[in-house]
């Protein structure tokens, strides 16, 4: 998304499941611009792969205690 002429990451409405569907409390909810972005973090957004599969660092609370899985797509 470009806002004022300038790269922006933004959530895409509706596009949120479980415990991400309320976009509203998404950091990226409104227009946030690239260059306002971490340098690791801009990197990921800009060069970084497709899809990304990780663990996070918090435990899920429903069915066992373990990390969840962490699934980024671009």
């Amino acid at each position: 998304v470009r806002q004022t002429g300038e790269p922006a990451i933004v959530v895409e409405p509706g596009s949120g499941l479980g415990l991400l569907r309320n976009e509203g409390d998404s950091r990226f909810a409104e227009p946030v611009p690239v260059s306002t972005l971490a340098n690791g973090i801009r990197e990921l957004a800009v060069h970084g792969p497709l899809l990304i599969i990780n663990k996070t660092n918090a435990e899920s609370t429903v069915h066992r205690r373990a990390r969840m899985d962490y699934v980024g797509v671009k």
